[in-house]
């Protein structure tokens, strides 16, 4: 016996028309972009950093502050340096899906409020009924990111640093155009 014998009619090449090798083709084509568009997208996903819920890591510089490659390898080391004091804080300080889901109701009911984002943060953890590991994990990260960004300020030149202090006033609750509540 051949393999002719036991394949389905359909896989002899000699019944196959053009129209439906050209139709298998486009299948394969579509399938083939689909898969490459998901995996383009999964590559584009916001940058979190170690405190979840939009947090950057503060090494993370603006493309417009024009780092040098110089610049670039110090803030890998750092990044190194912090990444498993870091990941230890941020699995503490981490949310439930419950809590998850509270502080994005939360921060979008106080999002036109007028309050900075650090009165809106504070109003909002005190809505999670955080655990003592949390508390204590927020503390922790609160306290590397402000010694990281020591550091990162430290290997910027004084034109970086005006830049960048100019684009932090005018992101978040820090935009003048806020009203602060009292």
């Amino acid at each position: 016996m051949l393999a002719r014998d036991f394949a389905p009619a359909i896989f002899n090449p000699r019944e196959i028309s053009m129209s439906s090798f050209r139709t298998l083709g486009l299948a394969a084509l579509a399938a083939l972009l689909l898969v490459s568009n998901l995996s383009a997208q999964e590559g584009k996903r916001p940058q979190r950093g170690p405190g979840g819920f939009g947090m950057r890591s503060p090494t993370q510089l603006p493309e417009s502050l024009n780092v040098t490659d110089d610049q670039k390898a110090r803030l890998a080391d750092i990044e190194k340096k912090y990444a498993d004091k870091l990941k230890a804080a941020g699995e503490k300080a981490k949310l439930t899906e419950e809590q998850t889901a509270k502080q994005r109701e939360a921060f979008g009911k106080l999002r036109d409020s007028g309050k900075s984002f650090a009165e809106m943060r504070e109003a909002v953890a005190k809505e999670l009924n955080l655990t003592d590991d949390q508390k204590k994990g927020r503390e922790e990260l609160a306290a590397l990111t402000a010694e990281i960004s020591k550091e990162v300020e430290a290997l910027l030149t004084d034109e970086q640093k005006t830049k960048l202090k100019e684009l932090r006033a005018r992101r978040g609750g820090n935009r003048p155009d806020r009203k602060k509540s009292e």
